[in-house]
This record gives C-alpha cells, structure tokens and sequence, in this order.
C-alpha cells in the first residue's frame, strides 16, 4: 500500500532539500508526493515591511504556480505520482488543515533546526504544526547528509528511541510502517543520565544509592527492551536494543554516528514533547545535531490550529 506525503515549499532551494531524502526511502511506486506552497496576503498588503508595487501579489501567485508545475514535472519524471496545492492564508494553519482534508500519512519539510525554514521561521510555521497536528512530520535539517550509498545497498537502520513511557511506543507503528517498505533494521534504544552535583541529592542520598538506582535501571530497562524487541520479532522484524547512561540527546547522537543510524523515529507531545524525556531538552536538541531526518510521531487528542489571520485560507491553484 502507497504512502501520502504533503510537502510544504516556499519556492526556495532551501525547502526542496527533504526531497533528496524522500528519494532515498519512498519508492515512487509506492508514494504519492502533495506539493503545498501558501502565500500570506499580509506580506504584501501596503504598510508591511515588504509592500512594493500594487501587482506584487498576483505576479508571486503566478511564479509561484509555474514554480510547483515545473517541480512537479520533474518529480513524475522520476515516477512519482504528484499533486500541486497553491493556498493564500496562514501557512501553518493551511499546512494542518490540509493533511486532515487529503488524510496524508506524513508532512515532510526541511528545517534549521533552531530557525526553521528560511522564509518560514520555524516559530511561526513549523513549530505551529508540529503543535497542532496529529500527523506524523518529517523533519531534515538544512546540514543533514543524503546517504552515499545506493537505496538498499546496505540495510536501512531506524532507530526509535524510547523512556519506557506508552507516549514514547507510539512511534513503534509508524516505525513498523518504514521497516516494513525498506526492509530495515530497528533499533530500540534509551538512556538514563546519572544525576551529579547539586541534582544528585535531589534523586538520592549518596553515590552509593546512585549506583543502587543505576543497577535497578538496567536491570528494569533491559527487561522492559527486551519486552518490546520480542513484540516486534513476533511480527517479523529484525531488531536490536541497547541502553547507555549519560546525556540523553549526546547519546542519541553518538549512537546514532556510530550505528549509522539512516532515520529516527520518535514521539512527541509537539508543545510538551516526550512524556520523561521532555521536548525541548530531547527531541529538539537531536533535531538539531544529528546527520540523519527525524520523524516525529504527534501524540494524539491535540485542538487543530486556528488561523492566525481573520480570513480563510484560498486556494489559488
């Protein structure tokens, strides 16, 4: 069964990078591709910062349309199937209310990491949809490298890691879900970083009953791996598990280099992230050091995001 990705793009070479990735491991047969780009009239309207002549709007319209049919040319070149959607409105808003309408299976979009898009900061677009959809997004950093080897040259790897919680395991599906198309590889990880100084008193009274938490947490997380390693196995997944202790994002890292890790799956609250390893001290800081996409799997039951403008959003093309 095919896969449905929406695309947003901002007519820049810059967003066009996450297709490079997509080419590595969504097979055209197997993928519809949903190329999306939104106009916000504000940006053009007489007093904005970038207001210049009168007709500015329906020339960036019309570049805009011939830029998505010159793309969209290229990619069914290439095999895919693909469809074009040009909106005027809020492009968060726009980006989330579309991904329920067509019911794709993934966003992808390119990102800084820290900044997001060049056009779309990652504030006012990115962050906003990975808060309010339910829709799993796939984010490439602007430095992250397109494997060097052929598709299916060498196994794909995906690591998925996990803190224990039912939270983290919602990324097991959508892990599956690539294993099952690439044939590949999961490694289930997780970390526990050892309290010292000041935060130490704070988990135990002494070294001696840190060592004590230490031995219980290997000895908990190896049964609680081997638990879920023997779940996927059932299915016909070919799966590997380890634990390490130190900084959860630095290891993920690591891990991830030494492993040569081709993709990372993981869940988030989007606004409050992971339930014990929290958002902002975990996935946005993998998001913006390690060389491979992250795909993060939103937790469900999420408010779809409101406009941020009175109008509705148009669709132009």
């Amino acid at each position: 069964m095919g896969i449905k990705i929406l695309i947003p793009l901002d007519t820049s070479a810059f967003a066009e990078r996450v297709l490079a990735h997509l080419r590595w491991f969504a097979p055209p047969d197997t993928t519809d591709l949903v190329l999306v780009s939104v106009i916000e009239p504000a940006y053009y309207t007489y007093g904005s910062l970038n207001y210049s002549l009168p007709d500015i709007l329906e020339t960036t319209q019309s570049n805009t349309n011939q830029y998505l049919d010159n793309l969209c040319a290229a990619l069914r070149d290439e095999g895919y199937a693909v469809s074009k959607q040009l909106f005027s409105g809020d492009p968060a808003s726009v980006i989330v209310g579309l991904a329920k309408t067509l019911n794709v299976d993934m966003i992808a979009m390119t990102t800084h990491g820290r900044s997001g898009f060049v056009r779309w900061a990652l504030g006012s677009v990115a962050e906003r949809v990975i808060q309010n959809t339910t829709v799993p997004i796939l984010l490439v950093r602007d430095a992250t490298s397109v494997p060097a080897h052929v598709p299916g040259s060498v196994p794909f790897r995906i690591m998925v890691p996990l803190d224990g919680s039912k939270l983290s395991e919602l990324a097991l599906k959508k892990a599956k879900e690539v294993a099952r198309q690439m044939n590949a590889k999961i490694l289930l990880f997780t970390a526990f970083d050892v309290p010292v100084g000041d935060t130490l008193s704070l988990y135990t009274e002494s070294l001696v009953s840190m060592e004590e938490m230490v031995d219980r947490w290997r000895k908990d997380t190896g049964t609680y791996l081997s638990e879920v390693a023997h779940r996927l196995r059932a299915d016909g997944f070919n799966v590997e598990t380890e634990m390490m202790l130190g900084e959860v994002a630095q290891v993920i890292e690591e891990v991830t280099v030494r492993e040569k890790i081709d993709l990372i799956v993981m869940s988030t609250h989007g606004r409050s992230g992971l339930s014990r390893w929290v958002y902002g001290s975990v996935a946005n800081k993998v998001l913006r050091t390690v060389d491979c996409p992250l795909l993060l799997v939103r937790a469900t039951g999420v408010v779809e995001a409101k406009p941020s403008t009175d109008s509705e959003p148009v669709s132009i093309a």
